[in-house]
């Protein structure tokens, strides 16, 4: 998955796991991200702004974070719980059900019907 030059970038900025067996819902990916974007921001990009070696490393780890899964919601409006044709990200998911964060910003669990995947 990561390169030995990807290892050895984020063992220099203090991160440090088994990163070729990391599973897509580990929560150390949220410091992977956290440490490499700072890292890209602080030393990754030359006087032009463009991305050095450094830069090309990071932005090769961001590539490989997982992505949230993305659903929108196809039934009708369902005030003030979901907005038709809005999409909303799936924080997980259990037996017919995703959850999400809805419009009330709480985080409740929904039958998977009426939502449809959004592909990237």
């Amino acid at each position: 998955m990561f390169t030995e030059k990807e290892i050895k970038l984020m063992r220099s900025i203090g991160l440090d796991c088994d990163f070729q067996n990391l599973s897509e819902d580990d929560d150390y990916w949220a410091e992977i991200e956290d440490k490499v974007a700072d890292k890209l921001a602080i030393s990754g990009f030359d006087e032009d702004y463009y991305p050095n070696e450094i830069g090309w490393i990071c932005e090769g780890i961001i590539d490989k974070i997982p992505k949230p899964k993305l659903v929108r919601w196809t039934g009708r409006t369902k005030r003030p719980y979901l907005t038709h044709n809005e999409e909303y990200v799936v924080m997980s998911e259990k037996e017919g059900e995703y959850e999400i964060i809805d419009d009330t910003d709480e985080f409740k669990f929904y039958p998977t019907e009426g939502f449809v995947e959004v592909e990237e």
